[in-house]
């Protein structure tokens, strides 16, 4: 007796193969075969066994069990030919993903390195980085180097990921779009510039003739472009402003990134320290040294406040223009003269 609400249908192999590729994105021929799939599958099951196949084979099973409506005991035992043919099709599409997410398009890498944890690289998510990565490859490469200068942050969860990826491909998509619409009471805007003070100054009949060159019914119609013109001016200016904003965001993420490396603070280290390693000969003498007349040549100005006349005394007396920047636990020592 069947459930109530359960069904079983009957589809082609074939058919199952073409929709399920269809369905994540990836081309089959009409046999509904992966191109490349019997390559795969060898050097598969000739490989080593480890972490990453263990991966890999679990998430073929847990898909094929899916497919099943979830019934381990319809997936274990004495298959079936139609059954095997589902799990070799599940196979298939997994290491299709498994080749693809391994060799990523470098646009597709560029902002998945910045965005996503490598944690989340895995067999589990595939199906998702999949989808996320088709996207990325059908953003224009200008699109793409704008998203990655924004980034400002990585996260463990790729909805949140594919969402802001949504969302910007959305805002680009009306920017577009507005961008078209614009241009029209742009054009005539400029063109009533050609107006004379005098042609603008005249009766009204004449200013609407002139008007009328330029394509304008009456002079309502014109301010009423004039007003859309000011408005598209402060839309983009706006946006001009905001990605601005949003890629110093992403400038701060990155060099906070860069500066949590022991290496890069010591190279800021010794930057900051780097005349006086570039010139030693200069540092050779101490500057309360009377006879050193470089010196006196130096340009200063006379303090005139208490902090600069007597109030930085309290902070443990002069500090040598030889001193170098204190260095993070383990860094190598900094030259000083």
């Amino acid at each position: 007796m069947v459930a109530p609400g359960a069904y079983t249908i009957q589809v082609e192999v074939r058919l199952l193969r073409v929709l399920r590729a269809r369905a994540r994105g990836i081309i089959t021929n009409r046999s509904g075969h992966i191109a490349g799939a019997r390559r795969r599958a060898r050097r598969f099951h000739a490989g080593s066994r480890g972490a990453d196949k263990a991966s890999v084979l679990r998430e073929i099973r847990s898909r094929y069990e899916r497919a099943l409506g979830g019934n381990r005991r319809k997936s274990s035992k004495h298959p079936g030919p139609a059954k095997a043919a589902l799990w070799r099709s599940i196979r298939d599409e997994v290491l299709f993903q498994h080749e693809y997410i391994a060799k990523l398009p470098a646009r597709v890498k560029r902002i998945l390195h910045e965005s996503v944890k490598d944690s989340q690289l895995i067999p589990a998510n595939y199906d998702q980085l999949f989808r996320i990565a088709r996207a990325i490859e059908r953003m224009p490469s200008a699109q793409v180097n704008d998203y990655v200068s924004k980034v400002s942050a990585t996260t463990t969860d790729l909805n949140a990921l594919e969402s802001s990826l949504r969302h910007y491909s959305a805002a680009m998509a009306k920017r577009a779009k507005s961008d078209k619409e614009t241009p029209e009471p742009h054009s005539k805007y400029q063109a009533q510039q050609g107006l004379g003070a005098d042609q603008k100054a005249s009766r009204r009949t004449q200013l609407e003739k002139q008007l009328a060159i330029h394509g304008f019914a009456s002079i309502a119609a014109f301010e009423s472009f004039i007003r859309q013109y000011e408005k598209a001016f402060e839309r983009e200016a706006a946006n001009i402003a905001k990605d601005y904003l949003d890629r110093y965001a992403g400038l701060l993420y990155r060099e906070s990134k860069r500066y949590q490396k022991p290496r890069e603070i010591y190279h800021l280290h010794e930057n900051l320290s780097g005349w006086t390693i570039a010139h030693p000969a200069a540092w050779a003498r101490s500057p309360d040294d009377p006879d050193d007349s470089s010196w006196a040549r130096k340009p200063v100005a006379a303090p005139r406040t208490w902090l600069l006349r007597t109030g930085w005394r309290r902070g443990g007396g002069p500090i040598s223009p030889n001193t170098v920047p204190g260095l993070p636990k383990g860094a190598p020592a900094l030259p000083v003269w």
